[in-house]
């Protein structure tokens, strides 16, 4: 094989799973860096190939839901 330039290593911080794409490979599409701020303000930066990003968009949308609740729980309370 001849000397390729231009290769992105990637490695799913889920499972592992590792990819070497070349630049405008269509794979890479497949791959997605996520950003989320822990509970006690932490924010993190994490890569996931697209199997582990479905898992955690599934993840995020019930925290979403929590969170929505929390908030609505708290309005009904207020009596202002």
């Amino acid at each position: 094989m001849p000397k390729q330039t231009g290769i992105t290593r990637y490695e799913c911080d889920r499972c592992g799973r590792v990819a070497h794409l070349a630049e405008g490979a269509p794979e890479a599409g497949d791959w997605r860096e996520v950003r989320r701020v822990t509970a006690d303000g932490v924010d993190n930066s994490r890569l996931f190939c697209k199997e582990c990003a479905a898992e955690y968009r599934k993840a995020a949308a019930e925290q979403d839901a929590a969170f929505n609740a929390f908030i609505l729980k708290g309005k009904e309370g207020y009596r202002g």
